[in-house]
């Protein structure tokens, strides 16, 4: 079944599809429209999946010291052009009784992930960088009930490798509260069977992950992507729980989008008048 979702920002599984131009051809401001395909687990440890379509809006704005993309909205800490806060977003997927692990319990609703994020640019040169990410973010299901929060430092490393290509390679692990380990892990008694036996979650860390994105420019106007991020749960104890059928969260995302941004724009009007 393939499901159609629109989002208003650039969710957390794309957003490592990261744009970076020469410091000398940066625009001011760009705008466009995105449409990927992806292949997600119906949740971290699903064996069940769920391939969506997905049109996503995107915007970029940039000056001195505020930034907006499609990772949130970002300024500079202390006039470092090391340390930056975003406001970064990012999102869970609903899960329905179809799904087989969780027959019999309630449906999860989508979820919404919203919070802060610590970057710090390690190390940049003129055609690749590191940086550290340190984010925090709070779950909020679409009945605006609080569904815990996650931590998810991460370290990515990207290259320029040519004029119209870029790639990126992170590496990182994922910290989780007791709420959002519950709300995907916890058996109760009540949904106990002999097949699935009562198990309780506990906060801590919850996997790790590898991910990494290629990205190529075919015109100043047209981008294609494909990102891939796999998560490994074996790390944890809540590998133990009845609900987790493969410790094993392989994600894949294709797409392509069109653009128009101030430098294109100028030119537009420099050719037309």
């Amino acid at each position: 079944m393939i499901r159609i979702l629109s989002l208003s920002f650039m969710v957390t599984l794309t957003c490592f599809t990261s744009l970076t131009w020469a410091d000398e051809i940066k625009p001011k401001w760009e705008l466009g429209l995105a449409l990927g395909l992806a292949s997600i687990p119906q949740y971290m440890g699903s064996n069940e999946r769920q391939q969506l379509v997905l049109p996503l809006p995107y915007f970029v704005y940039r000056s001195d010291r505020l930034q907006v993309n499609h990772n949130g909205i970002r300024t500079k800490i202390f006039d470092s052009d090391s340390l930056s806060l975003d406001a970064s977003f990012g999102a869970g997927l609903s899960v329905s009784g179809n799904n087989k692990a969780r027959q019999g319990m309630p449906n999860l609703p989508f979820t919404v992930q919203l919070g802060p994020r610590l970057n710090w640019q390690i190390k940049e040169t003129s055609n690749q960088g590191l940086k550290f990410r340190l984010p925090l973010r709070w779950n909020i299901d679409t009945s605006l009930h609080h569904a815990g929060y996650l931590v998810e430092p991460e370290f990515l490393w990207n290259a320029q490798l040519s004029s119209s290509s870029r790639v990126a390679v992170g590496i990182g692990s994922t910290f989780t509260s007791q709420a959002f380990n519950n709300r995907y892990y916890t058996v109760t008694k009540k949904y106990a069977t002999s097949t699935r036996p009562r198990y309780q979650a506990s906060s801590g860390l919850h996997s790790i992950f590898l991910q990494s994105s290629i990205h190529y420019d075919y015109s100043p106007s047209w981008a294609m992507f494909a990102a891939m991020r796999y998560r490994n749960m074996n790390v944890s104890k809540l590998s133990q729980s009845p609900l987790v059928k493969t410790p094993h969260y392989l994600s894949v995302f294709l797409g392509q989008y069109l653009r128009q941004n101030s430098a294109i724009s100028a030119r537009i009007n420099h050719e037309f008048h």
